[in-house]
């Protein structure tokens, strides 16, 4: 890096920032440690922002093994008539606050890829939008397209969950795989919405004019569903019971949903919700644990009953023998769970950073019977069972 520096500083008498060789420029980009210092490099110069542009999925590969997520806080932003949105980076311990006009009015769901979810209050619109590219809008079916159940109305806090996947997360070409590399792979765009009083799930891509619904069979309607993961090109779901199913070629004719396993009682434990992980391969569930705090509401001596997180539990899916082996730990692996996608990182590859081995960071929206939103944050530490405030 120091040499490509000391060439930097040699030429730049001769040349202007934005002349200097597309090679060389490829170079500096590829050694940028942190997303925030890549936005900075591609507002030097027109020349600069163009290089990041062309050649983004090949830089979106290098930053997706070695950047932290950022956070999508659930501050007052998210639910005022507002264009901005706050994120929480962990590498750099900081804020940072976006405007973004295309989020007005909206509730938004973060992904693994960089993109949001967004719901329009009004008129009920779908689209995925890009933070760092406001103007990269997809398009997805209106909220309108999702069957009715019963007479219930379509208000922001009907959909419960929204989740965004690759369906291909390795793009073949002939004989050789490309893992997302200087490839338009927003085509392969998925998305899964829990939705309405039943919480039935369905999916869309880019460019389709209505949703797909999975039908489970009659029995289980009454369980609704809670989150969904993508793992090795299948889907799985996860019921308010703890009973994870498998999603068979949801693309074809024959959708096939095979019953896996459900989450035998912990010591008389009532979860709340459960949350689907890919870690080394394997499934995970983390099940929430709640307590319920009285806090004074509005109106004068009004209280409201406030959930809040007291445990999460982690369990690791045998798919050999589809049983749950409960977790004492997570060895160098953190969390992050919530109301939108949950992941997991090795903390090991990110030193320096406020990411904490062993860790779970929470982020939940809960909707009260009144329709006020609560917001419930914390880092849950999986070895000693306790809860630590994340202040941000």
């Amino acid at each position: 890096m120091s040499d490509i520096l000391q060439i930097a500083t040699t030429t730049s008498t001769s040349y202007s920032w934005s002349q200097l060789p597309e090679e060389l420029l490829m170079l500096v980009a590829e050694r940028i440690d942190y997303i925030e210092d890549f936005i900075r490099f591609g507002a030097v110069s027109k020349s600069w922002r163009s290089l990041t542009l062309v050649n983004k999925h090949h830089f979106s590969s290098i930053f997706k093994t070695k950047t932290l997520p950022w956070l999508l806080m659930l501050t007052a932003y998210s639910h005022q008539g507002t264009t901005f949105r706050e994120f929480f980076s962990l590498a750099q311990n900081k804020t940072y606050r976006f405007n973004l006009p295309q989020a007005y009015g909206t509730k938004c769901w973060g992904s693994p890829f960089g993109w949001l979810i967004t719901l329009a209050s009004s008129g009920g619109n779908f689209q995925l939008l890009n933070p760092l590219c406001p103007h990269s809008c997809i398009p997805l079916p209106p909220l309108t397209a999702l069957p009715r159940q019963g007479d219930h109305l379509y208000e922001n806090g009907y959909i419960w969950k929204a989740a965004l996947f690759l369906s291909h997360s390795n793009i073949h070409f002939g004989r050789h795989c490309y893992p997302n590399r200087n490839y338009d792979h927003e085509r392969h765009f998925l998305v899964f919405v829990i939705h309405g009083y039943y919480q039935m799930l369905a999916f869309a891509r880019p460019g389709d004019t209505s949703w797909t619904t999975i039908k489970f069979p009659d029995e289980y309607l009454s369980q609704r569903q809670v989150d969904i993961l993508h793992l090795n090109g299948q889907f799985y779901s996860v019921n308010s019971n703890g009973c994870i199913w498998l999603l068979s070629d949801i693309f074809g004719p024959d959708l096939t949903l095979t019953r896996l396993a459900i989450l035998p009682p912990d010591n008389g434990r009532l979860y709340e919700t459960f949350s689907l992980i890919e870690m080394q391969g394997e499934i995970l569930m983390a099940a929430r644990v709640l307590h319920i705090l009285e806090v004074e509401d509005l109106e004068p001596m009004e209280f409201q009953a406030v959930p809040k997180t007291s445990s999460i539990q982690v369990y690791k899916l045998d798919r050999g023998t589809f049983s749950w082996e409960k977790m004492e730990t997570l060895g160098d692996y953190t969390l992050f769970v919530g109301s939108g996608t949950s992941i997991s990182v090795k903390a090991s590859d990110y030193s320096g950073s406020d990411c904490n081995p062993g860790c779970i960071y929470f982020s939940y929206d809960d909707c009260l019977i009144t329709g006020m939103i609560t917001h419930d944050v914390g880092i849950f530490n999986l070895i000693n069972q306790e809860i630590e405030p994340f202040n941000v």
